[in-house]
């Protein structure tokens, strides 16, 4: 038993039903064309490269620059992001460095089937989360160089573009 002084070690707490977050911004990415599926036995990958997109949300504004690859590999009813780099570009002259990592994103059989086939479906059908870092030197925004970042992704061949939802696991 802990006295009212001792530190209470992360074990000897309750577990954490939510984690708290902050929007950081919403990033779309226009694809430039419908990518082609490459089949491998690790599953079929595909590489979407983008037109310049937009950041827009209430910690980070400005523009992504074109070329951006994504590559997926899918099996089943799950699509797993390999490897997202970008180049963001501020409202106010510094770039930033988007890089995210292993990701998933999965849905039901039919959802799945809807979007492999290119319709637009509701987000919310989708379990999609990436881990993200965003790095730069402009000291106005090293802070996202030292807080976990994660994103929420969806896409739509329907529209062409993919949209991102950044978070910051808050303090």
């Amino acid at each position: 038993m802990h006295s009212k002084d001792s530190p209470v070690t992360l074990i000897d707490s309750a577990p954490e039903s939510a984690l708290p977050v902050e929007h950081i911004c919403d990033i779309v990415f226009p694809f430039v064309a419908a990518p082609d599926a490459i089949p491998t036995r690790n599953g079929v990958r595909q590489v979407f490269s983008t037109s310049a997109g937009t950041v827009t949300g209430p910690r980070l504004n400005g523009i992504a620059l074109p070329g951006i690859a994504v590559a997926m590999a899918g099996s089943d009813n799950v699509l797993v992001s390999e490897h997202i780099h970008a180049m963001l570009h501020t409202d106010d002259g510094e770039s930033v460095f988007l890089t995210a990592g292993r990701g998933i994103l999965k849905a039901g059989d039919d959802t799945l089937a809807e979007l492999k086939s290119g319709q637009t479906v509701d987000h919310r059908a989708i379990y999609s989360w990436i881990p993200t870092t965003l790095e730069t030197a402009a000291p106005k925004y090293q802070w996202l160089s030292s807080v976990m970042i994660v994103s929420r992704g969806y896409f739509t061949m329907e529209l062409m573009h993919a949209q991102w939802r950044l978070y910051a696991l808050a303090e």
